[in-house]
């Protein structure tokens, strides 16, 4: 297994915009999730996003579209690997997270929700 050398992890961080900005690549390898608002504001500043196959996650991060989604450690190392070794790769799934973020972010989702509750009170 290869080691990757040149990375950060940090505990919480006061400025969360700053540290976003500061990476070249989002990775999140959770095992579980429920909201993904950490995913979101990585898609907010355009980050390749690597994250773990996992349920929470279908419908709104499609591997090989806005992200990359990996199920074991090999495929965490491979992926991770292509992100580091292909600049188009990381713009493009960099552009793809800047589309996600549009598409899923809170005025987006709070006209879903209003509309959605409009249809209820009509009923």
């Amino acid at each position: 297994m290869k080691i990757w050398r040149n990375g950060k992890f940090t505990r919480s961080v006061e400025n969360a915009n700053s540290a976003l900005n500061a990476m070249d690549i989002f990775f999140f390898p959770s095992y579980e999730e429920n909201q993904g608002m950490v995913i979101l504001e990585a898609a907010c500043v355009g980050l390749p996003i690597l994250v773990r196959d996992i349920p929470a996650y279908d419908g709104w991060l499609v591997h090989n579209v806005n992200c990359l989604k990996a199920k074991t450690d090999e495929e965490f190392e491979k992926y991770l690997g292509d992100l580091i070794s292909d600049e188009n790769l990381r713009r493009r799934l960099g552009k793809e997270s800047l589309v996600l973020a549009e598409n899923e972010g809170l005025p987006v989702l709070a006209e879903k929700l209003k509309k959605r509750y409009d249809e209820l009170l009509n009923k």
